[in-house]
C-alpha cells in the first residue's frame, strides 16, 4: 500500500480546474445529445429527457458557483487616507524618539 501525500494548493488547484473541464465536456456532450428531445426537433419532447437536460444544467451551475451570491469586492485604501495615516504614525515615532533621547541625554550628563 503507497503512502498518500498531501497536495500542495497550487496543485489542488490545477486538479480541481482540470477535473471541471473534463466534466464541463461531458455535460455539454450531454446537452448536445438530449437538445433534440427536449427542443421537438427530434420528435416529441420527452419529459424524461427534459429532467436529464435541466439537471445538466443545473450541475453545470453548480459547478461554476453561478447560483451564489458574488463575493465582495475588497476595495482598497484612499491612498490619501493611507498617507495621512501614515503621516501620524510617523510625528507619534518622531515624539517617541525626541523622549527616548532626551533620557538618553540626561543619563549621560548624571552619569
Amino acid at each position: 500500500m503507497s503512502e498518500l501525500n498531501a497536495l500542495s494548493p497550487d496543485e489542488w488547484e490545477r486538479l480541481v480546474n482540470q477535473v471541471r473541464m473534463h466534466n464541463t465536456a461531458k455535460l455539454r456532450e450531454v446537452l448536445a445529445i438530449l437538445e433534440p428531445w427536449v427542443d421537438g426537433s427530434a420528435g416529441a419532447v420527452s419529459p424524461p429527457h427534459v429532467k436529464l437536460y435541466l439537471q445538466a444544467l443545473k450541475d453545470l451551475g453548480v459547478m461554476y458557483k453561478v447560483h451564489e451570491p458574488p463575493k465582495a469586492v475588497e476595495v482598497g485604501e484612499d491612498p490619501r487616507v493611507a498617507l495621512v495615516r501614515l503621516e501620524a504614525q510617523q510625528s507619534r515615532v518622531l515624539e517617541q524618539l525626541e523622549v527616548l533621547e532626551a533620557k538618553a541625554k540626561q543619563r549621560r550628563l548624571g552619569a
